[in-house]
């Protein structure tokens, strides 16, 4: 299930070459070159451009890295569709045996997708995208499951 989540995402994110918010912001700010050359650079350079860019914002180090280690494109959210598979997968499976707690689940990915959003990695359309794709493979995947366990 999140080897296909993963395809998916990379697929999607091959073909609409979205770019990151926070890249847009720096970009406007004129702390990265234009974004069609950011991402026309090497992921070393465009990462190095980014630590640059935080290093003069005096962004927490915490932030600083994330932005650092994320400069490929946004759409769809990879975090958003793991967390949305899981909790979907597992919710529909303990529905099944006991239906008991299960409301925490999609709190769990409801907190991821709105985190990737508060710290700019992602617009709100990523992760709703992502939380249906997630959604669907997770169906498929427990339907599989309950029928086979």
């Amino acid at each position: 299930m999140l080897a296909s989540d993963w395809v998916i995402k990379s697929l999607i994110k091959h073909l609409t070459q979205e770019p990151r918010p926070y890249l847009l912001w720096l970009e406007s700010q004129q702390l990265i070159p234009a974004i069609q050359q950011f991402y026309a650079s090497k992921v070393e350079v465009r990462s190095e451009q980014v630590h640059a860019a935080s290093q003069l914002l005096a962004l927490p180090q915490w932030l600083g890295n994330h932005w650092q280690a994320e400069v490929n494109y946004a759409f769809p959210s990879g975090h958003s569709i793991a967390a949305m598979s899981l909790a979907q997968f597992f919710g529909l499976i303990w529905l099944a045996r006991a239906p008991h707690g299960v409301w925490l689940l999609p709190l769990w990915a409801l907190a991821i997708a709105l985190s990737r959003t508060l710290i700019g990695m992602h617009w709100p359309l990523d992760v709703l995208a992502s939380a249906l794709l997630g959604s669907l493979t997770a169906l498929f995947a427990a339907r599989w499951w309950l029928r086979h366990y």
